[in-house]
Order: structure tokens, then C-alpha cells, then sequence
């Protein structure tokens, strides 16, 4: 099994959207409606997926992907931070960390979020430490 991180392309829009729907399906079963959850759905979430991709400033935001055996596994959005009491100009945010069910436990979260962090920085921006360590730690991987 190889896997990777990288930063998104708007050909990757498919295998986020696969990866958004499957593991909102899987985590927020019996706590979100199961009818809201059926609905969700793939090809409307790739073409905003798509839109996304193709009209974000990379300066500014960024999505990366976690890629095993040429699948996207797992997405991770990064940012300005949209907090009322944060600068966005300085402090950024993980905004979004999905991964498909099947990869959960794998540590690539884990991995995933570590990248997401340093493009934080990359991007010259601050993230809050304190709750991404508190989240890994509640989160940790076997």
C-alpha cells in the first residue's frame, strides 16, 4: 500500500466527494437524521467540489488529499480563520478533515492533519495549537 499527501486539483473533486459523503454517512449515523444522510449525494458533491477547486486562491486556502494506491482516502481544508475573535490575516484554521471509513485508524489523520498544519504556516498563518494538539490527542490513531 503507498499512500501520500498533496494538495488538491479539481480532477481530485470525484474522490473528495466520494470521501465527504462515505464518511458522513459512517461517523454521523444515529446523530443526523438517516434520511438527510441518504440523500447525500456524490456527483452534486463533486461539481461543488469542482467549483471549489478550480476558483480557490492558493495563496489564501488550500485542500489537500491523502492518496493510497492512486484513491483518494482522506481530504483536509485549511484556511483563514473564520473565528469573530481571530485576525484571519494571522490565524488559520483546519476547517475540514474527512477520511474514508475503511482508512479510519490507519494513522493517515493523524498524517493528514500534520500536513494541513504546516500549510497553515506555509501560508503564513497561526494555528491555535493548543485545541489541533487537545483534538489529536482525543482523536489518536492505533
Amino acid at each position: 500500500m503507498t499512500s501520500g499527501i498533496r494538495a488538491a486539483t479539481p480532477a481530485d473533486a470525484d474522490g473528495i466527494a466520494l470521501v465527504h459523503v462515505q464518511s458522513w454517512q459512517s461517523a454521523y449515523r444515529g446523530l443526523i437524521a438517516q434520511e438527510h444522510l441518504d440523500q447525500l449525494d456524490v456527483a452534486r458533491r463533486a461539481q461543488g467540489w469542482t467549483r471549489s477547486l478550480t476558483g480557490s486562491d492558493p495563496s489564501l486556502e488550500a485542500t489537500l488529499v491523502t492518496v493510497t494506491d492512486e484513491q483518494v482516502t482522506g481530504f483536509a481544508g485549511v484556511g483563514p480563520s473564520r473565528d469573530p475573535d481571530a485576525d484571519p490575516a494571522r490565524t488559520g484554521e483546519v476547517c475540514a478533515i474527512y477520511l474514508l471509513p475503511q482508512a479510519w485508524g490507519q494513522g493517515l489523520g493523524r498524517d493528514l492533519m500534520t500536513a494541513a498544519l504546516a500549510r497553515l504556516a506555509d501560508l503564513g498563518l497561526q494555528s491555535k495549537p493548543k485545541q489541533a494538539r487537545e483534538l489529536s490527542e482525543e482523536f489518536p490513531s492505533d
